[in-house]
């Protein structure tokens, strides 16, 4: 399509096209808003050149997005498997997805597990704790204030550095 209007406009002239969908964008937005990094910046507590520096050491958390949401207490089993099954039927359908769609999670707490699989919270503030940043009790401090405006619930704040 892009190279069909990019012919049409002329020579020498590029076209580009964003695969994702306006919906996409908007949750990629909202996950990004969601990170613990970016509260710590939009709340003025660091600066970007520093989290930036404290995010080359911390590495996406590996585990499937349910293993997470369990973990934090906001997903029982019986659940999560419900959501493979559906998954196993239609493997094009994303887990996050099937969880809105069986109001088994808000997309608002989808958005915050995503942001903490790749980001994870505890990660981060091992970071800044081992780049003398903060203390551990600084990071726990700062984490208990993120988790006030957080959806997943009280077990996330088991969460520590």
């Amino acid at each position: 399509e892009a190279m069909y209007e990019s012919k049409r406009t002329g020579r020498n002239r590029t076209t580009h096209r964003c695969l994702f969908s306006e919906q996409d964008r908007a949750m990629l937005k909202e996950i990004s808003q969601a990170k613990f990094s970016r509260w710590l910046v939009s709340s003025e507590i660091l600066d970007i050149p520093a989290v930036s520096r404290a995010l080359l050491q911390v590495a996406p958390d590996p585990r499937p997005l349910g293993e997470i949401a369990m973990e934090m207490g906001i997903l029982e089993l019986e659940q999560s498997e419900a959501v493979v099954r559906r998954q196993d039927e239609n493997p094009e359908s994303r887990f996050g997805k099937i969880c809105i769609e069986e109001n088994y999670l808000t997309a608002e707490q989808v958005n915050y597990l995503l942001a903490w699989q790749t980001e994870p919270p505890q990660r981060l503030m091992a970071a800044l704790t081992s780049s003398g940043l903060f203390t551990e009790q600084r990071c726990q401090q700062l984490f208990e204030q993120y988790l006030e405006g957080c959806p997943l619930g009280e077990k996330s704040i088991q969460f520590s550095v």
